[in-house]
């Protein structure tokens, strides 16, 4: 009986700890490694503004984004890889200027509240 109560308590103690949110609620907070990866793709900006894509290596992004070269092939699995997601978010970036929205980073607290509904 008392293997049963251990259990239980252990339970207890770890709800009380903070257990972690539903899913659900999960989606509408801002993640450390959305901002992370952001700021490895303005690094490869400011990158690509002095050097050429063939002389861009993993280890100058690692330098530049102050991180190790093992974290920046976490987030892109190899340079084509890096480069490819710098010109998908250039090509989002000017879509939304052409709708007439500047461009902002995603707050997905309010993400789409200022979008007009469509009719």
């Amino acid at each position: 009986m008392s293997d049963q109560s251990d259990a239980s308590d252990a339970r207890l103690r770890s709800a009380a700890r903070g257990a972690r949110r539903p899913r659900r609620f999960q989606a509408a907070m801002p993640r450390a490694g959305d901002e992370r990866r952001d700021m490895l793709l303005d690094s490869i900006e400011k990158l690509l503004q002095s050097t050429s894509i063939a002389d861009l290596s993993m280890e100058a992004i690692a330098s530049a984004g102050s991180l190790s070269r093992t974290s920046v092939y976490f987030y892109f699995g190899n340079k084509s890889d890096a480069v490819d997601a710098l010109i998908a978010r250039a090509t989002v970036r000017q879509q939304e200027r052409r709708r007439g929205r500047s461009y902002r980073p995603c707050n997905r607290t309010d993400a789409g509240a200022d979008v007009p509904p469509r009719t």
